[in-house]
């Protein structure tokens, strides 16, 4: 009766924080607007939140060719060609991608120094280069969709501490994740996803750097995937999802009240309307009962097995399920 109680309370605290996106009653005036693709337009507010709506994809800006001399950090610029909102980049502080949007141009949010969020839609197909330098960029979810992590999309994002990939991106691309300096691990999902055959296509630290060290984190993905491969020849830790456990929705070795809550958010976005907000790969974890869906049924159990190993319980999600 006790461990009922403690299962029913936590997951009130699970549904209490849950978080539902997409509701904004704040009004803010717009502090600047123009057009950023043939049919993609941008507009940033008096509160720091850049957004693209429309079609297609943006434009890419030229930044001309970077010269490295020696691994000193020594830059020449050529032919340089910022984009419009250049001189206010340090104004945007959030950036929300509109649905019908594919693909998302080179060096189009080159050092924006305070963006601490992005929302990408469901079309999002590609990126290229497009978050350079944005050194407080933390967190980032993938559409299901996504194809294309392109030539350094990422590179010197040294805030972001994890990154998962949707089984549907097929390729990653030189400097995709070069030189974040916080990155302890990448999910690559898709078990023969391309990668770009190079030590700087994920690594903490960058290409100017003149002593080539692997990335120091770990390289999650399946047993004879393209991720393992990759790991494998450069040296880099490798762990497969198959060896996770059931309910360790977020495979961090762990399962707990965060799993609980990330399968009850699963759920009620579903139900809601909203559409899943797990990977494929999580869902397999979440769905601990093995019926149809992820959903509340599934968080309790997730939160009983917690419960369970907390006081000492040793056998495994699969045993304590039968």
């Amino acid at each position: 009766m006790k461990t009922n109680k403690i299962i029913a309370g936590a997951l009130s605290l699970c549904i209490m924080g849950t978080n539902f996106i997409g509701l904004n009653t704040n009004a803010a005036d717009i502090a600047a607007s123009g057009q950023c693709g043939d049919n993609a337009y941008w507009s940033l507010d008096s509160e720091g939140t850049f957004t693209v709506t429309g079609t297609g994809a943006t434009w890419s800006w030229d930044f001309g060719a970077a010269y490295i001399f020696a691994g000193d950090m020594e830059i020449q610029w050529d032919d340089f060609e910022p984009m419009p909102w250049f001189e206010i980049r340090d104004q945007i502080k959030r950036v929300v991608i509109g649905e019908g949007i594919t693909g998302l141009g080179d060096v189009i949010f080159w050092d924006c120094d305070n963006l601490t969020s992005v929302e990408f839609p469901s079309t999002l197909t590609t990126t290229l280069g497009s978050f350079e330098c944005c050194d407080n960029l933390r967190n980032i979810r993938f559409p299901e969709g996504m194809e294309d992590i392109g030539w350094g999309s990422f590179l010197f994002c040294s805030s972001m501490s994890s990154v998962e990939l949707p089984e549907s991106v097929s390729t990653i691309g030189l400097f995709a994740f070069d030189g974040m300096a916080s990155l302890s691990r990448i999910v690559i999902s898709n078990p023969e996803c391309t990668i770009y055959d190079s030590i700087d296509t994920i690594n903490n630290i960058s290409y100017a750097d003149s002593e080539e060290l692997p990335f120091a984190g770990v390289i999650i993905g399946y047993y004879g995937s393209t991720a393992q491969a990759y790991a494998e020849k450069y040296g880099i830790t490798f762990k497969a999802i198959e060896d996770f456990s059931l309910g360790d929705v977020n495979l961090d070795g762990e399962v707990n009240a965060l799993d609980a809550s990330m399968a009850l958010t699963e759920y009620a976005s579903v139900a809601t309307g909203k559409g899943s907000v797990l990977y494929d790969y999580q869902e397999t974890f979440a769905n601990v009962n093995g019926d149809s869906a992820v959903n509340s049924l599934d968080a309790s159990y997730i939160l009983g097995y917690y419960a369970y190993t907390a006081i000492g319980g040793y056998l495994s999600f699969e045993e304590y399920m039968k």
